[in-house]
């Protein structure tokens, strides 16, 4: 059961983590796009 509730976490931890870089993606274009 530990290795499963582990292997879950670190999942979620991951998608959170790539959900999180596109979100600053998303910021950086639209900074760029205000400046032009």
């Amino acid at each position: 059961m530990k290795t499963i509730k582990l292997f879950i976490i670190s999942v979620l931890l991951l998608s959170s983590f790539q959900a999180l870089a596109e979100l600053k993606k998303g910021f950086f274009t639209l900074d760029e796009n205000n400046e032009k």
